[in-house]
């Protein structure tokens, strides 16, 4: 075998430029990662800025619901104990009657619907076009009078009854 012959100079040129080389790729990816670490940052922030941003509006939110709970429960309070009946009426049927409403009335059951009320012969038709002007959007709130018969065994023992009303369309849910 022959020697082999290396030149020094050569493969030391060869070191250097491939040391160079990984020097700047090292280089390179410490920039890399350095700029990839400042948005990570940056997106870090932003989520805790939009975390506490939600949190505030949960809080916001348990508020108003609290209040909203407390409005709901004084009115409730309020129509429950009232002196004047109210009726919530969805086109035949009653959806809501308060105490005072049975009170003048008797008891209801819960088929009851309002064309079972007893009127007047004179006042059913004065009735009927109140009730066609609210839901003609003719009127907002109508105010009449009517003279109501007894319409359960408990009241039948009661006379007529003079009542004072006031009609309107609201949103009931």
């Amino acid at each position: 075998h022959k020697p082999v012959l290396l030149n020094a100079r050569d493969e030391t040129t060869i070191v250097a430029e491939s040391f160079n080389v990984m020097r700047r790729e090292i280089q390179q990816n410490f920039t890399d990662l350095a700029a990839k670490e400042a948005k990570l940052q940056l997106a870090k922030a932003e989520l805790e800025d939009y975390n506490k941003d939600l949190q505030q509006q949960m809080h916001e939110r348990l508020l108003v619901e609290n209040d909203l709970l407390s409005s709901e429960k004084n009115f409730r309070s309020l129509v429950e104990n009232s002196l004047t009946g109210i009726l919530i009426v969805n086109e035949k049927t009653i959806l809501y009657k308060n105490p005072e409403v049975e009170r003048l009335l008797g008891k209801l059951t819960d088929s009851f619907e309002i064309s079972q009320l007893k009127l007047e012969p004179e006042h059913e038709e004065k009735i009927r076009q109140v009730f066609e002007q609210i839901l003609a959007g003719e009127e907002q709130n109508v105010y009449f009078e009517c003279r109501l018969l007894p319409v359960t065994k408990e009241a039948s023992d009661r006379r007529a009854q003079w009542l004072y009303c006031m009609a309107s369309i609201i949103n009931y849910y």
